[in-house]
């Protein structure tokens, strides 16, 4: 690319990003702003579907073009209405026109209906726009009608001609709020990936009845919920392992590794699948999985598989698909069928879609292209799981909040997802984030970005299908990068994460979908806003009542005053993440040494990063001493400092309090370290203690029930 642009190439390119919703300039994390090169903007126009040569020399057609495409829209796809209140809809014509009858349509969920007609020449002006001589009007219709909460359509028509739909989000201004009662004032819960939860029942990973188990045990000690990481469909065998549950096959579809085949009416009634588990090999097998300090996801996945093929064998003979339950359940999921599908195709490939015959990619199958008996493992181990989930959700939100659920930010460029939903996703680019303290090097997640325009030109399909799927069974949800309904920062292929750009996204859509969904399904929505965070986000989270997340190991100071961040109330306060070392790690330096090993800096600041870190922990520990939270004999006390400040931050105002369960017992090893993937054995370390171990680690009983004290009484 010329990298010697000419002022007006630089201004014509600058608009045409601009218009295409690209953020050219950004505050970096550093303080500093940054502009995105030329070389980036246009990979990302490309990346966006806007055909803009390397050099520029196609840019005046090129922006004509999409103007043309974005005047020639009668309307916006979606329009939001704040508590259902009246808003004006915006249509788009020809000023030659402007004499034309217009009406309008509005077909209620409900299926009620309001009909308006307007001239247009007598609807006010709000924009105007001249392209190659022909001018273009944008007008405001009034809308009187106050509409009830969910989604309508409104039909345009001018001329007798159908012009458009609009998706209408009628949204309560304020995401769901629990009733404060005595157990959901001031909340508390302890947070465990599911993974690495382990029980003598489980076969190797943490299952949905050990989730159960381990609600029981946190409601009795005084807790109100439990939050552990995404739960969805993962690569576990063919034609890939890939663990990360931020990388997920589906947003809608769960991680068939985690039913428990034993809760099923078929464990009864099939006698080969419990010859199966009582055979010597089978024992041995489990035996191994669960001595192992690592999850095996594909020996795990292909033991269940071996005793849920013939639990699924007996459910279709037995005529289980045809029960009104599991036709329900076909309605709930109406993609269900074709996941079932692509799973059996990608277990007999054995690669990747992309690397499918083109039928196949395009989403055409025959009952040839797979074996009926995979695509029936996945379709009944998928209503397992939204069995065990729905029975686990029902108990947890009887007796307390319920369980806290991770909501990924995309899914994995080789999925379910991307295959069916291709029009949702941009192929040519990778979401990651820019050069940070955490991440000199910025980073690159490998999974694919939302496309904004087409999702918006969709109704939001994809992203209601993913909402209405989590918060079905989620008390708590967790949005992963909140800051992508606002903008997501875009890595083009092959230029690397220092040289991508921001995209900004529909928010006033995005958070009122948010909102719709968390009260039609009562959950608590808390938004991870960690790391470059525009103030715009955080303004609307404030808003619209989204937690923020406050995390006390990075909220340390040398002020010896105020050592650790005040807790806000309209936020979840932790000591840490699943993306952090837990507090006995942080507290040596593990991490420090940690990134020095993988070349975030030379061995030369090792020394300095390490006495700042000393530094930290003498104000802190000075200050706890001072206020009386601890004695100064106990100054070296790794113990007595984690529980005075969990101590504290359970006094806190703070409507939610989280706590890492690893940390109870000093945990060093790292569950993930971000932007490694060969590097670190992410997402596959048990926790040293398991269900039954966890009972006996000294002073958690205690801890934790002076924490919920505290709770009760905090702010």
């Amino acid at each position: 690319m010329k990298r010697n642009l000419t002022a007006t190439q630089q201004n014509q390119l600058t608009q045409l990003a601009v218009m295409m919703g690209i953020q050219t300039r950004y505050h970096s994390a550093f303080g500093t702003e940054i502009d995105a090169s030329a070389e980036s903007l246009v990979a990302v126009l490309n990346a966006l579907g806007v055909p803009i040569r390397a050099d520029l020399a196609n840019i005046n057609p090129v922006w004509t073009a999409q103007m043309r495409v974005m005047w020639a829209e009668a309307a916006d796809p979606v329009a939001v209405f704040w508590e259902g209140r009246a808003r004006n809809l915006k249509i788009r014509h020809p000023a030659k026109t402007e004499r034309t009858e217009v009406r309008v349509s509005i077909r209620e969920e409900s299926g009620r209906t309001h009909d308006l007609s307007f001239t247009l020449n007598r609807l006010p002006v709000s924009r105007r726009m001249k392209i190659e001589g022909e001018l273009y009007l944008e007008r405001s219709i009034p809308v009187k009608p106050v509409l009830p909460l969910g989604y309508h359509e409104a039909s345009l028509v001018m001329d007798k001609k159908r012009m458009g739909k609009v998706l209408i989000i009628a949204a309560p201004w304020k995401a769901y709020q629990p009733p404060r009662t005595k157990r959901t004032g001031r909340m508390l819960g302890v947070f465990a990936p599911l993974y690495a939860v382990h029980s003598p029942d489980s076969w190797g990973v943490g299952d949905l009845t050990d989730l159960g188990k381990l609600v029981d045990w946190t409601y009795a000690m005084g807790g109100d919920f439990v939050g552990t990481l995404p739960m969805l469909a993962t690569f576990n065998d063919r034609p890939m392992v890939e663990p990360s549950p931020y990388s997920p096959v589906s947003r809608v579809f769960w991680n068939e590794i985690y039913i428990d085949p034993r809760r099923t009416p078929e464990w009864a009634l099939c006698n080969e699948a419990r010859r199966l588990a009582e055979l010597p090999a089978f024992a041995a097998c489990v035996k191994e999985l669960q001595e192992s300090d690592i999850v095996d996801y594909k020996n795990v996945s292909r033991l269940k598989r071996t005793l849920v093929n013939e639990m699924a064998r007996c459910f279709f003979e037995r005529g289980g698909d045809k029960t009104p339950e599991f036709i329900e359940f076909l309605k709930l999921k109406p993609t269900v069928l074709d996941y079932a599908r692509f799973r059996a195709v990608c277990d007999d490939t054995g690669k990747a879609f992309q690397k499918w015959p083109e039928r196949l990619r395009d989403g055409i199958m025959c009952p040839g292209d797979y074996s009926e008996a995979d695509a029936r493992f996945y379709l009944y181990s998928q209503w397992l799981a939204h069995t065990q989930l729905s029975e686990l959700a029902r108990t947890a939100k009887r007796d307390g909040q319920g369980i806290y659920i991770d909501y990924p930010l995309s899914a994995n460029a080789a999925g379910f997802d991307v295959w069916r939903e291709r029009d949702s996703f941009s192929e040519a680019a990778s979401a990651g984030c820019p050069p940070d303290p955490a991440h000199v090097f910025g980073q690159d997640w490998g999974i694919l970005p939302l496309h904004p325009t087409r999702i918006r030109a969709n109704g939001y399909r994809y992203v209601r299908q993913c909402l209405e799927n989590h918060m079905r069974y989620a008390g708590m949800l967790r949005l992963d990068h909140v800051m992508a309904f606002y903008r997501l920062y875009w890595v083009p292929k092959k230029l690397g994460a220092k040289n991508g750009a921001y995209v900004r996204y529909a928010m006033d859509e995005l958070f009122a979908l948010l909102c719709l969904e968390s009260h039609r399904n009562q959950c608590l929505l808390i938004g991870e806003d960690l790391g470059t965070v525009p103030p715009e986000i955080r303004k609307a989270m404030d808003q619209h009542k989204i937690l923020r997340m406050n995390v006390q190991q990075r909220g340390l100071s040398l002020n010896p005053k105020e050592p650790v961040n005040p807790v806000p109330e309209n936020c979840i306060s932790s000591m840490n993440t699943h993306d952090m070392p837990p507090f006995a790690a942080f507290w040596a330096g593990l991490d420090i040494v940690d990134k020095m090993k993988l070349g975030y800096y030379g061995r030369d600041a090792l020394q300095d990063k390490l006495k700042n870190r000393e530094k930290q922990k003498k104000v802190v520990v000075d200050w706890l001493v001072k206020t009386g939270q601890i004695q100064r004999k106990q100054a070296k006390d790794l113990k007595a400092i984690l529980e005075a400040m969990l101590r504290w931050t359970a006094s806190s105002p703070a409507r939610v309090m989280q706590v890492n369960i690893e940390d109870l017992w000093l945990e060093t090893h790292f569950q993930n370290v971000p932007g490694t993937w060969k590097e670190r054995p992410n997402w596959r370390r048990k926790c040293r203690h398991g269900l039954t171990g966890l009972r006996n680690v000294p002073g958690v009983a205690a801890l934790l029930a002076d924490l919920a004290a505290r709770r009760r009484t905090a702010g």
